[in-house]
């Protein structure tokens, strides 16, 4: 249902690729791509779809992979990071990156 795209209060929700696999009885891990990133949107899209979610990790922010950092911590861009993200705003055209700072939530 999430990849035909779910309409929530501020627009569809169409994730760019949805995989899942269980992890325990009725349990599940879920792994959504999107490209906005709506306010709330991930907790929004799984309340649509009656999904209760436990534990939400952002593991990528655009170019920027977080790997270990830390809850609330932030780090400087890497040089390939920062060539990336000026590549992607130069002359204004917007991406489906987002180019925001390297933060774990």
């Amino acid at each position: 249902a999430a990849m035909k795209g779910v309409e929530l209060e501020d627009g569809l929700v169409m994730p760019t690729a949805v995989s899942a696999r269980r992890i325990g009885r009725g349990t599940w891990d879920v792994e959504l791509t999107i490209a906005e990133g709506k306010t709330r949107e991930v907790r929004r899209l799984c309340e649509a779809l009656n999904l209760q979610v436990d534990r939400l990790v952002r593991t990528k922010f655009g170019p920027v992979k977080l790997g270990t950092l830390e809850s609330g911590k932030t780090r400087p861009l890497t040089a390939r990071e920062t060539e990336i993200i000026g590549a992607l705003t130069k002359g204004g055209a917007r991406s489906k990156h987002t180019t925001g700072g390297a933060r774990r939530e």
